[in-house]
């Protein structure tokens, strides 16, 4: 189109609705693919007693507490649990395609 200084326009762009499944594979957030957004990843949920503990994968920070259900590529993970007043629970974690992985653990003071 050519427009020329104060010509007017109108513009009426149609809105189509989000494919919310194939924006999560192409999002560009390199922790939200990290954490579970596309791809092929297997649900993992994670419980602590007490509730509450934060989470890190590999060193970055999740932004949930537990409990909680996050998904990750198959692979090996170094997963932190921390919460204030205990031990930090630190566990070598192998993912591999398939079945939920359950994670319960019970914080030590």
């Amino acid at each position: 189109m050519d427009l020329q200084e104060g010509q007017p326009y109108t513009f009426a762009p149609t809105l189509k609705p989000l494919d919310l499944a194939k924006a999560k594979e192409t999002h560009t957030n390199p922790l939200a693919r990290f954490f579970g957004a596309g791809g092929d990843r297997v649900n993992i949920e994670i419980h602590t007693a007490p509730r509450g503990a934060e989470i890190s994968v590999n060193g970055e920070l999740y932004s949930k507490t537990t409990p909680t259900k996050l998904s990750l590529p198959p692979g090996t993970y170094e997963l932190t649990l921390r919460l204030p007043g205990y031990k930090a629970l630190h566990k070598n974690l192998n993912v591999e395609k398939g079945p939920v992985i359950q994670i319960d653990e019970t914080l030590q003071k």
